[in-house]
């Protein structure tokens, strides 16, 4: 069995993290290298991260070799769990700058 768990840190401290999410996974079948995994989903209800509470079976079928994340992504796709509709290119933008801000202070530190 697969079990992966999702957590947020609030400021990258570990004290202070939550659990937000949970995938199980059971491998029912293989054959010649593919397996049909049952999954289920589990996201907690936030109104701080803005996230429904999530709770799915599916099936998802992957090739072994496609390893653990290629698994999960399947998992996600196969729940109908998407990516989103992507954020505003000048809101990235504005974050991509202050990222390289970051970045310069810390190596002038």
């Amino acid at each position: 069995m697969l079990v992966v768990t999702a957590e947020i840190w609030p400021d990258g401290d570990e004290s202070k993290s939550h659990e937000i999410g949970y995938i199980f996974a059971s491998n029912e079948a293989d054959i010649d290298g593919a397996s049909a995994y049952e999954a289920r989903i589990l996201q907690n209800c936030s109104e701080h991260l803005s996230t429904a509470a999530i709770d799915r079976y599916v099936l998802a079928f992957r090739e072994r070799s496609d390893g653990v994340w290629g698994l999960v992504a399947e998992i996600s796709n196969s729940a109908g769990i998407t990516a989103g509709h992507g954020i505003n290119p000048i809101v990235a933008q504005q974050l991509q700058s202050a990222l390289a801000e970051n970045k310069k202070g810390n190596e002038d530190a």
